[in-house]
């Protein structure tokens, strides 16, 4: 007896083929592509807003983008692209819609910038540098300033010859990029924005006490992180980030649990990241967690 999986999925196709067919028996597994009708609902707006707890009482898991559960009555018969992968064991079919599922998101224009920017992202990944470019060209007559679509443009090659001292300018705003990225499993568009030496701007343009992102202990530890996603050695980053200065630093991101938690896992001994940890937890108002990790630290 088979088991059926129908996934729908907002990643790229061949990276979704990569990571579907890796859980899979190695032995007689086919791949085939084809079309398919059924019914479906149609999706109403969804929430503007994403949904967060002001104060979790766990490791609650943030969401960072609206839920779309917002379906509608009627429905029609609508073609989709499917991916089928199957052996003697498993049979699993995916809806490849990448960059489609965000075209229906809220007219709020905030919003759709933001998707426009995702979906320029997988575009490029999926080899539609032409769309990607089109896509890209109308967000940023929307949004000039965006600074997703401004970084974009240059991995499409479109000179901006001020997005490195605009992101250099506050950390945070490298690691916002960067969020988005690790979401889409884009770890190289990841370490490129983690792995670059950003100028050095006046003190009225930065945040006070921050320091240009090269400098930045909680960079060194996403970079890291994104090398042991793409599968090289943390080693050299971590090391890097266990000897810089803390001052000003209070990480909040949700992602910065599991990047703080596998600086801990390397190396036990690692007081700056037990030290970012505890103030992460502490943050969430998860006393006892941070208090544990603080005495790990000292």
């Amino acid at each position: 007896m088979r088991v059926l999986y129908i996934l729908s999925l907002r990643i790229s196709t061949v990276g979704l083929l990569a990571t579907v067919a890796a859980g899979l028996c190695t032995a007689g597994v086919t791949v085939s592509e084809s079309t398919i009708n059924f019914k479906t609902w149609s999706e109403g707006l969804p929430d503007i807003n994403p949904w967060f707890e002001l104060y979790p009482s766990d490791n609650f898991a943030m969401y960072p983008y609206t839920l779309r559960n917002n379906f509608l009555s009627d429905t029609s018969i609508v073609t989709w692209r499917q991916l089928v992968l199957e052996n003697e064991y498993l049979y699993c079919r995916v809806f490849a819609a990448a960059a489609s599922l965000f075209d229906s998101l809220s007219p709020n224009a905030n919003a759709l910038v933001r998707a426009a920017g995702l979906e320029v992202a997988v575009l490029r990944h999926e080899g539609n540098a032409a769309a990607a470019a089109s896509l890209h060209s109308q967000s940023r007559a929307a949004s000039p300033t965006d600074l997703f679509l401004r970084y974009e443009g240059t991995l499409l090659n479109i000179p901006d010859s001020t997005i490195l001292s605009d992101l250099g300018a506050e950390p945070e705003r490298v690691l916002n990029l960067v969020d988005d990225y690790l979401r889409l499993g884009f770890y190289s568009d990841a370490l490129g924005l983690l792995g670059q030496t950003y100028p050095d701007v006046p003190a009225n343009r930065r945040e006070p006490g921050s320091v240009t992102p090269q400098n930045n202990a909680l960079i060194a530890y996403y970079r890291g992180y994104c090398r042991q996603l793409a599968g090289s050695s943390p080693a050299a980053d971590f090391a890097a980030a266990s000897g810089m200065t803390l001052p000003y630093l209070f990480p909040n991101r949700s992602s910065s649990f599991a990047v703080l938690s596998a600086a801990t896992q390397w190396n036990g001994s690692d007081a700056a990241a037990h030290s970012l940890l505890g103030l992460l937890y502490m943050g969430r108002r998860q006393v006892g967690d941070a208090v544990a990790e603080w005495q790990r630290a000292w």
